[in-house]
């Protein structure tokens, strides 16, 4: 079987997908991600195959790529970046 898991760009949202797809994997289904452009390396280092899709961002150009979150106000239910 082949499996496409989909997430955003962050470590937060990958890395609990990959015990399920490691699992997956180990049970000898193809496994792949598919995820912004700049997160393949991420991908690739954990061993799965990449397909690029969605708004190309990252964690570290959040404000750039969100500019409205800047207006958002800190509190405990928000990580501020």
């Amino acid at each position: 079987m082949r499996v496409l898991f989909t997430t955003q760009p962050g470590l937060g949202h990958f890395h609990p997908l990959v015990p399920i797809a490691r699992a997956l994997q180990g049970g000898g289904h193809q496994i792949a991600f598919a995820t912004a452009a700049s997160f393949a390396p991420t991908v690739r280092a954990a061993g799965f195959a990449h397909f690029p899709v969605g708004l190309d961002w990252g964690e570290d150009a959040i404000y750039e790529t969100f500019p409205a979150l800047r207006a958002l106000p800190p509190s405990p239910w928000r990580a501020s970046i």
